[in-house]
């Protein structure tokens, strides 16, 4: 089975609000003009609001109060082509050398409340395998760990194991949202790593 993964280019939240999408489109005719029948698409968490909620694949979603409406777009040009295509909106992709932590270190002002929305390295490629093996196709899927600590116990703890300082202050932030994985559960993906406290690192 020939399939193609499609990833969410790093600084597309930075770009003019139509240029991602128009890339999307003009990616799915070449798809299929090439006869692709099977895409991943590897979508964001970052599509959905931060309106203190439990986030939902069947959340009606708008452009209008999308966080990033380019991904949005782009996704539903994905979805309307002529191929299966399947939508992973992953979050934070951490673990081996992606210690979320680290980036804080010392810092002042850290947003500590708001829950993590975290998936490990090793459970996304697995992930992405099982969508294949599986033949889970046009199906939306959050690609988080099951379990949402917050952001403050997850970076004191990397400080803890790792032996960097942990941020210096914090402050009240009041954008968040929790993402749920229940779907990927329930269908049956089985994470490694559930708890992003247990996320493993490797020491540099």
């Amino acid at each position: 089975m020939d399939v193609l993964v499609v990833n969410v280019p790093p600084r597309s939240r930075s770009m003019p609000g139509d240029f991602y999408p128009e890339q999307m489109r003009y990616l799915r005719e070449m798809i299929e003009q090439a006869g692709i029948k099977h895409v991943i698409f590897a979508s964001s968490t970052s599509v959905y609001p931060n309106e203190r909620q439990l986030a939902r694949e069947t959340d009606a979603l708008l452009l209008e109060t999308s966080e990033s409406p380019g991904i949005l777009a782009a996704e539903y040009h994905m979805q309307g082509g002529d191929f299966n295509c399947t939508v992973l909106r992953f979050g934070g992709l951490l673990g081996v050398n992606r210690v979320p932590g680290s980036y804080f270190s010392g810092k002042e002002g850290v947003a500590g409340n708001p829950p993590v929305n975290y998936i490990h390295q090793e459970d996304a490629i697995r992930l992405i395998q099982w969508v294949i093996e599986e033949g889970k196709w046009n199906e939306v899927y959050n690609a988080v760990s099951p379990l949402h600590p917050c952001r403050r116990e997850v970076y004191e703890e990397n400080a803890r194991r790792m032996g960097f300082a942990p941020p210096a202050s914090y402050a009240e932030t009041g954008a968040w949202k929790t993402i749920s994985a229940d779907k990927l559960v329930e269908h049956g993906f089985e994470f490694v790593f559930q708890d992003p406290m247990k996320f493993w690192y490797q020491k540099v």
